[in-house]
Protein backbone atom coordinates (compact mmCIF):
# COMPACT_ATOMS: atom_id res chain seq x y z
CA UNK A 1 0.00 0.00 0.00
CA UNK A 2 0.91 3.51 -0.78
CA UNK A 3 0.68 6.76 0.90
CA UNK A 4 -0.21 10.09 -0.47
CA UNK A 5 3.37 10.81 -1.67
CA UNK A 6 3.71 7.33 -3.19
CA UNK A 7 6.19 6.01 -0.51
CA UNK A 8 5.09 2.64 0.97
CA UNK A 9 3.57 2.47 4.19
CA UNK A 10 5.78 1.25 7.19
CA UNK A 11 8.68 0.35 5.33
CA UNK A 12 11.66 -0.34 7.61
CA UNK A 13 14.42 2.14 7.07
CA UNK A 14 17.35 0.80 5.11
CA UNK A 15 19.27 3.51 3.79
CA UNK A 16 22.77 3.69 4.95
CA UNK A 17 23.20 7.49 3.67
CA UNK A 18 21.21 10.84 5.79
CA UNK A 19 18.56 11.88 2.84
CA UNK A 20 18.18 15.56 2.29
CA UNK A 21 15.22 17.38 0.51
CA UNK A 22 16.47 19.68 -2.24
CA UNK A 23 14.97 22.90 -3.05
CA UNK A 24 12.68 23.18 -6.70
CA UNK A 25 14.86 23.61 -9.51
CA UNK A 26 16.53 20.14 -9.98
CA UNK A 27 16.44 17.95 -11.96
CA UNK A 28 17.44 14.24 -13.28
CA UNK A 29 17.29 13.08 -17.03
CA UNK A 30 17.74 9.22 -17.64
CA UNK A 31 19.74 8.49 -21.16
CA UNK A 32 20.68 7.87 -23.58
CA UNK A 33 17.74 5.02 -24.51
CA UNK A 34 14.73 6.23 -22.18
CA UNK A 35 15.36 10.07 -22.23
CA UNK A 36 13.56 10.33 -18.51
CA UNK A 37 13.35 14.23 -17.42
CA UNK A 38 11.87 14.39 -13.58
CA UNK A 39 12.18 16.65 -10.76
CA UNK A 40 14.82 15.63 -8.31
CA UNK A 41 12.86 15.39 -4.80
CA UNK A 42 15.55 14.12 -2.01
CA UNK A 43 19.07 12.94 -2.63
CA UNK A 44 21.76 10.98 -0.56
CA UNK A 45 25.43 9.98 -1.08
CA UNK A 46 23.68 6.60 -1.97
CA UNK A 47 20.92 7.70 -4.64
CA UNK A 48 18.37 9.85 -5.40
CA UNK A 49 14.28 9.67 -6.01
CA UNK A 50 12.43 11.61 -8.36
CA UNK A 51 9.04 11.80 -10.07
CA UNK A 52 8.31 12.44 -13.55
CA UNK A 53 5.06 12.28 -15.77
CA UNK A 54 5.14 8.14 -17.28
CA UNK A 55 5.13 8.47 -21.27
CA UNK A 56 5.72 5.61 -23.42
CA UNK A 57 9.21 4.31 -23.47
CA UNK A 58 11.37 1.93 -24.66
CA UNK A 59 11.67 -1.48 -22.82
CA UNK A 60 14.90 -1.32 -22.29
CA UNK A 61 16.29 1.22 -19.23
CA UNK A 62 19.15 3.87 -19.31
CA UNK A 63 22.25 3.33 -17.63
CA UNK A 64 23.48 7.11 -17.27
CA UNK A 65 21.99 9.81 -15.71
CA UNK A 66 22.61 13.59 -15.58
CA UNK A 67 21.62 15.71 -12.76
CA UNK A 68 21.42 19.85 -13.10
CA UNK A 69 20.11 22.51 -11.81
CA UNK A 70 17.38 25.24 -13.54
CA UNK A 71 19.87 28.13 -12.73
CA UNK A 72 22.99 26.31 -14.34
CA UNK A 73 25.46 25.81 -11.36
CA UNK A 74 25.25 22.07 -11.09
CA UNK A 75 25.69 19.94 -13.56
CA UNK A 76 26.73 16.05 -12.99
CA UNK A 77 27.15 13.70 -16.16
CA UNK A 78 26.63 10.37 -16.78
CA UNK A 79 25.96 8.56 -13.29
CA UNK A 80 26.44 5.06 -12.92
CA UNK A 81 23.33 3.72 -11.24
CA UNK A 82 20.90 1.03 -10.58
CA UNK A 83 16.92 1.39 -10.06
CA UNK A 84 15.63 0.27 -6.77
CA UNK A 85 12.10 1.09 -7.51
CA UNK A 86 9.89 3.04 -10.07
CA UNK A 87 6.47 3.02 -8.99
CA UNK A 88 2.97 5.14 -9.19
CA UNK A 89 2.37 8.01 -7.50
CA UNK A 90 -1.03 8.21 -5.98
CA UNK A 91 -2.67 11.11 -8.47
CA UNK A 92 -5.71 13.15 -6.77
CA UNK A 93 -7.37 13.12 -9.85
CA UNK A 94 -7.51 9.82 -10.53
CA UNK A 95 -8.89 10.15 -13.84
CA UNK A 96 -5.64 12.17 -15.28
CA UNK A 97 -4.54 11.75 -18.51
CA UNK A 98 -0.81 11.46 -17.37
CA UNK A 99 0.78 9.25 -14.47
CA UNK A 100 3.42 10.86 -12.39
CA UNK A 101 5.74 7.76 -11.32
CA UNK A 102 8.82 7.95 -8.11
CA UNK A 103 11.55 6.59 -9.41
CA UNK A 104 14.47 5.13 -6.55
CA UNK A 105 17.71 4.96 -7.68
CA UNK A 106 21.01 3.42 -6.45
CA UNK A 107 24.23 5.27 -7.69
CA UNK A 108 27.11 3.27 -8.67
CA UNK A 109 30.49 3.96 -8.86
CA UNK A 110 31.93 7.79 -8.61
CA UNK A 111 34.77 9.17 -9.63
CA UNK A 112 36.67 11.73 -6.92
CA UNK A 113 35.40 15.22 -9.53
CA UNK A 114 31.30 13.25 -9.32
CA UNK A 115 32.26 12.70 -5.10
CA UNK A 116 32.58 16.32 -5.15
CA UNK A 117 29.73 17.79 -7.22
CA UNK A 118 27.65 15.83 -5.34
CA UNK A 119 28.49 17.42 -1.89
CA UNK A 120 28.68 20.84 -3.50
CA UNK A 121 24.84 19.84 -5.01
CA UNK A 122 23.92 18.79 -1.28
CA UNK A 123 24.86 21.64 0.58
CA UNK A 124 23.92 24.58 -2.19
CA UNK A 125 20.16 22.36 -2.54
CA UNK A 126 20.01 20.40 0.28
CA UNK A 127 17.52 20.11 3.27
CA UNK A 128 17.63 18.53 6.12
Amino acid sequence: MLTADGYPEEKAERRRHKRYKLKDGLYAVLWPIANVLGEVLDISQGGLCFRYIDLERPGKMSSTLDIFSVDGNIHMRRIPFRIISDDDVLSEYPKAAVKVRKCRIQFGEFTKQMSSQLVQLISRYGSE
